[in-house]
Formats: C-alpha cells, sequence, structure tokens
C-alpha cells in the first residue's frame, strides 16, 4: 500500500510538472521567440530603410526635409508584415519631418531606431514601431490552448496514465500537425521578407528618378570591370561623365517638375542610343555616367555622336520647347588610370575642360589636369556647401560721416568648412567662377542679403540699404537683371536700396560689355559702386562713360592717410574727381577716430572699417545697430 501510495505520489507530482512546464513555458516561449523574430525583422527594416533614406537624401538636389513625399513613398513601398508598423522621421534638431500609419492609443509599442546621414554628417533620425498587443493576444491564445494541453496532460497522467495512453498518441499528433503549419507559415514570412528585402536592394542600387542605376551600382560596375582581385583579367573600358549645361536655369525659370522631366527624358534617350553600353547610371542632379567596352577611337566617336544627335531634338515637356546642351568628359582604362577614383576624376576633368572651351566632348589628357586633388575636393565641397546652405553672410556696415547714421550694410560671404575651417573669399570665390559655380553662389548671396534687408527695414529703418559684390561673370550672365528684378518684386525692395559693389579690375576684362551691363542695371534704378577703387588701370575717361553711383577707396590708401603724405593726397584727389563725376565716395579700412575727422574734413559721404564695426552674422549686427543708435543717442 505504501509503494501505490508513494508511485501516487511521484505520478501527482510527475503530473503536476509537467503540466505547470506546458502551462507556463511554452506560451513564455513562444512569446519570447515570436519577439525577437519580430524585433529582428524591425531592426532590419530600419537598417535597410535608413541606408535607402541616406542615399536618397545624399544624391538628392534639394533640401532633403522637403521631399517627404519621396520619403513617404520609399517607406510605403517597402514595407510587409502583418503586424501594423509606425514611422516616424525627424531632423537632427528633433522636429518631426515624417509620420505614417498612426498607431491607436491602447497601442503598446515597441520601437528600432536609426540614424540618417547626408554621407558626412548625421542629419536625423528613422524610427520605426510595432504594436505589441497581436503578439500578446495571440501569447494568450497560445497560454489557453496549453492550459487545455495541461489539463488534459495532467487527466491522463493522474488519472488515465494507461487507459489514455492511445488518446495522448493522437492529441500529440495533432500538436504536430499545429506545429507543421506554423512552420510553414513561418517559411512563408520569410520568403515573403526575403522579397521586401530583394526590392529594397533594388531600390538602393537604382536612382528613384530615373530608374537608371545610381552611383552605387556605377562604382560596384567599374570594380568589377576592374577585377582588383585578378588584375591580369582586367578589360579596357571608357568611362564618361556627361553634365547637362545651364540645367539649373531650367529648374528656377520653369520649376524642378520640369526638370526632372527633362532628367528623365534624358535618361530615357541615352538608354535608346546606347544600347550597347555596359551600364548608364545618374550619379546625381543633372551628371550622368556611362560606363562602355567599346573603346576604340572610331566606336568611341561614334558613341559620342550618337548622344549628342539625341540631344539636338527638343524636349518637348508640358507644351515647352526645350533645347538641351551638355558637355562629356571621356577617360579608359588602363590610359588614363588604374582605379576608380582616377579613371572618375580624370573624365571630370576632361569633362570640365570641354564646358570651358565651348566643346561637346574632350577626352583626357594630362595637361588638362591644372587642379590638384584638394583644390578638385573644395570644388566639389563648395558645390555641396551650396546645395545645402552651409554658407553664411557676414555684414559690415556702412556710416554716414555727415549724421554718424548707419544707412547701408555690405554683404560678405562665408565658408566655414567642416575639415578645413573658414575658407577665405579670396580662395573660393575663384573657384567658384572658375567651376560655373558663381552665379549660383550670387543668386543665393542676393537672396539672403535681400531677405536680411527686408526684415531690417521693418526693424530697423526703412531707408536703410543692402551692398552686395558681384563678380565679372555675373556681367555676362543674361539672366541678371531679369533676376535681380524678380528678387526686389518678391522681398518688397525699391532697386535703389540695393548697390552693387564691382571691382576695378573685373570691370576691365570686357569694358565695353560692362559698361552696357552697368548701365541696363542702372536705368532699373540699382545703384552701382566702384570696389577697390584706385588699385586697378581704369582710365578717368572709360570712368566717366560708367553709371556709376559711388567709388570705394581701397584700404590700403586709407589706413595709412596720417603717416603717408602720398596715400592722404590720393585719398583727397579720388574724393574730388569722384564728386566733379557726380559720384559718392566711401572709404574703407577706417581703423582709428582720427581718420574719420580727416575723412570728414574732405568730403567723403561714407566709411567703413573696423573702428566702426568687424563684419559679422546678421542677428549680432541687429543687436549691434540697437546698442550704436543709444551710444549715439547719449552722446548728442
Amino acid at each position: 500500500m505504501q509503494e501505490i501510495l508513494r508511485l501516487k505520489r511521484i505520478t501527482s507530482l510527475t503530473a503536476y510538472s509537467v503540466s505547470a512546464v506546458i502551462l507556463f513555458v511554452i506560451p513564455a516561449i513562444y512569446f519570447i521567440t515570436a519577439f525577437n523574430q519580430k524585433v529582428e525583422w524591425l531592426t532590419y527594416m530600419v537598417e535597410s530603410l535608413s541606408s535607402r533614406l541616406s542615399e536618397l537624401i545624399y544624391t538628392a538636389p534639394e533640401s532633403w526635409q522637403y521631399r517627404s513625399h519621396n520619403i513617404e513613398y520609399v517607406l510605403n513601398h517597402t514595407a510587409y508584415h502583418s503586424t501594423p508598423l509606425y514611422y516616424q522621421v525627424q531632423d537632427s534638431s528633433g522636429t518631426e519631418v515624417l509620420q505614417t500609419t498612426v498607431i491607436q492609443s491602447h497601442s503598446w509599442l515597441y520601437s528600432v531606431s536609426a540614424e540618417l546621414s547626408d554621407g558626412i554628417n548625421a542629419v536625423g533620425t528613422l524610427s520605426i514601431s510595432f504594436d505589441l498587443v497581436p503578439l500578446i493576444m495571440q501569447t494568450l491564445l497560445v497560454a489557453l490552448v496549453a492550459l487545455v494541453a495541461a489539463s488534459a496532460l495532467y487527466y491522463v497522467l493522474r488519472l488515465l496514465p494507461f487507459a489514455h495512453l492511445e488518446k495522448a498518441m493522437l492529441q500529440l499528433s495533432d500538436s504536430r500537425k499545429l506545429l507543421s503549419e506554423e512552420v510553414e507559415a513561418k517559411k512563408l514570412a520569410l520568403n515573403a521578407q526575403q522579397l521586401i528585402s530583394e526590392q529594397m536592394e533594388y531600390q538602393s542600387l537604382h536612382d528613384s528618378l530615373t530608374k537608371l542605376p545610381n552611383r552605387k551600382l556605377f562604382n560596384q560596375k567599374v570594380r568589377a570591370l576592374l577585377h582588383f582581385d585578378q588584375p591580369s583579367k582586367a578589360q579596357r573600358f571608357c568611362v564618361m561623365l556627361l553634365d547637362l549645361d545651364r540645367f539649373k536655369e531650367i529648374n528656377d525659370s520653369l520649376g524642378h517638375q520640369l526638370g526632372d522631366l527633362v532628367l528623365i527624358e534624358l535618361a530615357n534617350r541615352l538608354t535608346e542610343v546606347l544600347p550597347e553600353a555596359e551600364l548608364i547610371a545618374r550619379l546625381g542632379g543633372d551628371e550622368y555616367a556611362i560606363l562602355t567596352r567599346r573603346c576604340d577611337a572610331g566606336c568611341l566617336n561614334d558613341q559620342l555622336e550618337r548622344i549628342f544627335s539625341a540631344l539636338k531634338f527638343h524636349f518637348n515637356l508640358e507644351g515647352f520647347h526645350l533645347s538641351v546642351d551638355a558637355s562629356i568628359g571621356v577617360s579608359c582604362y588602363p590610359k588614363h588610370g588604374s582605379t576608380r577614383e582616377k579613371l572618375v576624376r580624370h573624365a571630370d576633368i576632361a569633362m570640365y575642360h570641354a564646358k570651358t572651351h565651348g566643346l561637346s566632348w574632350s577626352i583626357y589628357e594630362q595637361k588638362f589636369d591644372v587642379s590638384t586633388p584638394d583644390r578638385l575636393r573644395l570644388v566639389s565641397d563648395l558645390r555641396f556647401a551650396l546645395e545645402n546652405q552651409q554658407l553664411t553672410l557676414h555684414y559690415q556696415p556702412k556710416l554716414c560721416l555727415k549724421t554718424h547714421k548707419i544707412v547701408s550694410m555690405e554683404a560678405l560671404a562665408r565658408w566655414q568648412h567642416p575639415e578645413f575651417g573658414m575658407i577665405a573669399p579670396d580662395v573660393f570665390i575663384p573657384m567658384a567662377e572658375q567651376s560655373n559655380l558663381i552665379n549660383s553662389l550670387t543668386t543665393w548671396l542676393i537672396e539672403t542679403a535681400l531677405k536680411q534687408l527686408k526684415e531690417w527695414q521693418n526693424t530697423y529703418s526703412e531707408s536703410l540699404s543692402m551692398a552686395v559684390n558681384i563678380s565679372a561673370k555675373n556681367l555676362q550672365d543674361a539672366t541678371l537683371s531679369a533676376g535681380l528684378i524678380q528678387k526686389l518684386t518678391e522681398y518688397d525692395i525699391a532697386p535703389e536700396f540695393l548697390t552693387l559693389e564691382i571691382t576695378e579690375t573685373m570691370m576691365m576684362q570686357d569694358p565695353e560689355q560692362s559698361r552696357l551691363v552697368i548701365q541696363g542695371l542702372s536705368d532699373l534704378g540699382i545703384k552701382i559702386a566702384i570696389d577697390d577703387f584706385g588699385t586697378g588701370y581704369s582710365s578717368l575717361s572709360y570712368l566717366k562713360r560708367l553709371a556709376v553711383d559711388q567709388v570705394k577707396i581701397d584700404r590700403s590708401f586709407t589706413m595709412n592717410m596720417l603717416t603717408e603724405p602720398g596715400d592722404k593726397i590720393i585719398v583727397e584727389s579720388t574724393i574730388n574727381l569722384a564728386h566733379s563725376l557726380g559720384m559718392e565716395v566711401v572709404a574703407e579700412g577706417i581703423e582709428v577716430a582720427e581718420v574719420i575727422t580727416l575723412l570728414q574734413g574732405l568730403g567723403c559721404e561714407y566709411g567703413q572699417g573696423y573702428f566702426i564695426c568687424r563684419p559679422m552674422k546678421g542677428d549680432s549686427i541687429f543687436g549691434w545697430l540697437q546698442q550704436f543708435d543709444l551710444q549715439e543717442s547719449l552722446s548728442a
């Protein structure tokens, strides 16, 4: 009897233990396994989407915050899962840029985040969340099933250890069938996840606008052609870089939507006329790359002629008939380089040579390479800085020497490079002129300065004016006058409150063209000032023909007026000459109070210099203006 009771106790204990294991462990294992799978999948999704979005931000020609529809497109067309997802995109300041699929307030969320990068810096965060409620409900269902199974097993082990053995085996068979169905369902989910992965990989290697391969796939293809692992098997091939001429004018005049249609049409034409090309890719903006193995001179010329024949036909888009021109640079392996970097760089140099010499295309020659790698990098960085608003403006006041009032501001461009620090204007301005970025730089400078001027006119003085320096190349821009009037109208600023400063040396590069443009600007009411007067070689006969309102005496003369009699004579003569021609005078380089007194005695109208105020950012200048007015009031 004792043995039976002992066996009964052992059987009962075993039944209790097994039932407890089934009731608690199985739901726990199910929840942990399902949760880990969802987290793993969600982590993969975040990493893949953040990579895709970072690629999109890097390749976009405009600020990424204004392309939320593209971001939303990527998110909505790459997600697949039975659990509802919640996407949130924030910029680097924490401001929400995009939010999709609002989750109900009663949901329990689990989130995974990843940083978004523009290729250099982190610019935002992507967060993806999934709702834990469906998983909890599934776990409760499993727990319910486990409860039933535990009760049945307890019944079998405790009450019917032998009589119901066959029934228990049937239940085990059903459990195996259920497990098999779950395994099959998981296989389907994995297949779906694999499909999503393939779609995301395709999108990460192709341009979303033109559907052409992107820069990443282009680089991979070049590396494959080079056969880094077996250099002896590498085949000859050529890299062509194509860049549209004056594409920015299309975007500015007709809008980015029409500009995008031009890029799509160009991609279609390139694909049509170059079916034998190894790869045609869009690298970004209006720049395309073409890889071809047909490298002999005859075949290469034939391909180039086909490209430009395709460009001869007008682009008929939404009622507009556009004529589109391009410049192409070519480099060949192994003649012009043995690495991807060299081949692309040399093709870019050849393209720049073609663009600056009025050629349709140019094949790289060593004599074209007049720039150092650092300089080429700075040109690229300057383009990036312009496109991403990394340049800033500082302002220096102009003081009326008669009234001791601030009457004008001069806008001065500044570039704080993230690696090289402050880049001087006399370094990056010539770079902008040589790389055809000067018009974009001037457009940005004028628009930013006028926007700031309007704010100051509303808050400080309605009569405050703004001076902006322009380049000799700007005088060759046929759209200069129209663009200025457009911006003046946009910000409701009268033309006489804008002064364009042009150096004497720049005007002498093409005197007649400069005279005509200056006369046209003056007729519009815009004031013209000759900067750095006295350092150039313009004659008095030429000076009197110009519609100039002001001359600015170079600081090299003003600074030494107190100690160098010759400089004082030059300043005095310049003031008298300008007055005799009906012009006002601005003296630069005022660093001591005695110079102001001397200039007042000579009849000079305006002054600039560190003694008055150093160039500062707009917010700092506004505080300085208020303090300056307070000091003038107290001294009066």
